[in-house]
């Protein structure tokens, strides 16, 4: 069985979660405990594993250890990034350009007022809401037509740069609206966004903080108002997202779902001399900035910045949202008649979901999957897990079925929960086949 590749920021968990736990009494929970265990054994075969090999010439094996797909996990958060584009490039409307927009906070708010409240979701869930509050209006103040729609894609993002506590939200947001009392399409033309933004955001934040925190945040609000008379700092990014798709799927990945920080930017991880070294690239400076913590310190900014449980992160509203996409969708392209369509935006382009085999093949240039002696395809040959032992083997699946009438099954598993047993254990057990094909997509 293949050992697993050495990763600093799994080495620092494994190492002192439970010492931060017994410092950090607030963290020693089931929820978090399950979290930091579970990017723990991400990947590591003697926890679960699916092996493939060659049916062609019998000379090749391939294991995957399980994956934990949580966001706390570097490598699971870089392939949801992935999986993030893949799907957003299927809610993008033709003719319809964006604008990436990120709305951000002082850190007094920061620091204070949402880090004391970083376990309620209600607070995140008034924080979007103040976001979508705020572009309404903005766009309301600047096409002077009350009855527009718009609309926008939200991703929240708790961490800064350099990993400090910094809630913010990431939206892609449309370029104009919908008239609703004439059907045409607005576009949303040149403003001092400058001049505008700043303080609209400041002010539906703040209501949003005041309606939450009642009497007790009154103080901290009537500070940032006398602290910031222009307003909270924003940034509406210059231009259109680009219209051509191809280069859309690579700007949305580096700023809508991007992990707080990756391997490669941990220089250094000492463990005697209790100090983590990482880099960052700084906003203030535009450069490369090195930071140097204990491991207390750095397991602490990483782990705040998980969110409540079960907590969406994702949000789609107005014109963009999920259950009314395709009605919104047709009224568009009704209301866009009257205009020219966006030069090379006119069709979406549908970034495919990637299985297993073909991130890999795109990371490191191989396909693991495919047999390095007879260049074939390998097969599911076992599925084992520490809790339930072998779930699955081919070979004896076809020993069992090798005196049954000949019966070739495809089975797909590609939107299947490989990490839960049962569940593949029942769709095994409900089919009969002689010769197996799986598709299984799994994260590394």
């Amino acid at each position: 069985m293949s050992k697993k590749t050495s990763n600093p920021f799994v080495e620092i968990h494994k190492d002192f979660w439970s010492k931060f736990k017994a410092k950090y009494k607030k963290y020693a929970t089931e929820y978090f405990d399950k979290i930091v265990n579970k990017m723990i054994e991400c990947g590591d075969p003697h926890f679960g594993y699916t092996e493939y090999g060659c049916m062609n010439c019998g000379g090749s094996r391939h294991i995957v250890g399980f994956t934990c797909k949580t966001h706390y996990c570097l490598r699971c958060s870089r392939v949801f990034a992935e999986k993030f584009v893949s799907q957003l490039s299927r809610k993008l409307i033709p003719g319809v350009v964006y604008r990436h927009l990120i709305l951000t906070m002082p850190k007094k708010l920061a620091h204070g007022f949402f880090f004391q409240n970083k376990d309620n979701p209600e607070l995140f869930n008034s924080f979007y809401e103040a976001g979508w509050a705020f572009i309404q209006d903005v766009f309301s103040h600047v096409t002077k037509v009350n009855h527009l729609k718009s609309g926008c894609i939200m991703i929240i993002h708790i961490g800064g740069r350099g990993a400090n506590y910094n809630p913010h939200l990431h939206i892609l947001v449309m370029n104009g609206g919908l008239d609703l009392i004439t059907g045409k399409w607005v576009d949303l033309k040149y403003f001092p966004y400058k001049e505008i933004l700043p303080k609209k955001w400041q002010y539906h934040l703040l209501k949003m903080v005041k309606t939450f925190g009642g009497d007790k945040v009154k103080g901290l609000v009537d500070e940032l108002w006398d602290e910031y008379p222009n307003g909270f700092v924003n940034r509406f990014k210059k231009g259109y997202v680009p219209n051509k798709m191809r280069s859309v799927v690579k700007y949305l990945s580096r700023y809508l779902a991007r992990p707080s920080i990756s391997v490669k930017r941990i220089l250094k991880y000492d463990k005697k001399n209790d100090v983590v070294v990482y880099e960052y690239l700084s906003h203030l400076t535009d450069k490369i900035e090195v930071e140097t913590v204990s491991i207390y310190d750095f397991i602490g900014r990483m782990i705040q910045q998980i969110l409540p449980k079960g907590f969406q992160r994702i949000r789609y509203y107005g014109l963009q949202a999920s259950k009314s996409y395709e009605k919104w969708k047709e009224k568009i392209k009704m209301g866009q008649r009257s205009r020219d369509l966006i030069k090379n935006n006119n069709e979406i382009f549908k970034v495919p979901t990637q299985t297993y085999s073909d991130r890999i093949e795109k990371w490191t240039g191989h396909n693991p999957l495919i047999c390095p002696l007879c260049k074939n395809r390998m097969e599911v040959m076992k599925v084992w897990t520490k809790e339930k032992g072998v779930v699955f083997d081919l070979l004896e699946v076809l020993k069992k079925q090798a005196n049954s009438p000949p019966k070739k099954v495809r089975l797909s598993l590609e939107k299947a929960d490989i990490t839960d047993p049962r569940k593949f254990a029942d769709k095994i057990n409900e089919s009969k086949w002689t010769q197996l094909a799986l598709d299984l997509d799994f994260a590394l």
